[in-house]
């Protein structure tokens, strides 16, 4: 694979991120009760708080801007980087439960739901820092 195909895979990638993020952000914000009554396990969690919903939305907002800039032009891997934290840490809280027994959902809805793109969100960011650095770009 050439350097440009490589690049174009990962903007690609960047924007599949930002479009998953921005559904997310968006029925977070404007449609909180939908989002918690059709997410599978989440009523499991106890009583539905909107504004905590929308906060977590607007994490997941900004993850879309970051990875958005990302697809659409060539941005510093610490855009990425700042657009990988939230969905990161995420997806990591939710290996872990899923490692300890204490998923709310399905395996198969908190694994590819949540865990995956928080792993390929961080694997951007990664290779965007790589990238960077092998062209001697700080």
């Amino acid at each position: 694979m050439t350097e440009n195909q490589t690049a174009n895979w990962q903007r690609l990638l960047g924007a599949l991120l930002a479009l998953l993020f921005f559904v997310l952000a968006a029925q977070m914000l404007f449609q909180p009760e939908d989002w918690y009554q059709g997410t599978p396990g989440v009523p499991e969690t106890g009583p539905i708080n909107v504004h905590f919903i929308r906060d977590i939305g607007a994490a997941f907002l900004m993850s879309c801007a970051a990875f958005t800039l990302f697809a659409i032009r060539k941005t510093p891997w610490e855009v990425v980087a700042l657009g990988a934290i939230f969905p990161g840490i995420h997806g990591g809280i939710h290996a872990f439960g899923l490692l300890t027994g204490h998923s709310h959902a399905s395996v198969a809805v908190d694994f590819f739901g949540v865990v995956v793109p928080g792993l390929l969100a961080v694997l951007l960011a990664l290779l965007a820092r790589h990238n960077q650095t092998k062209k001697g770009q700080k």
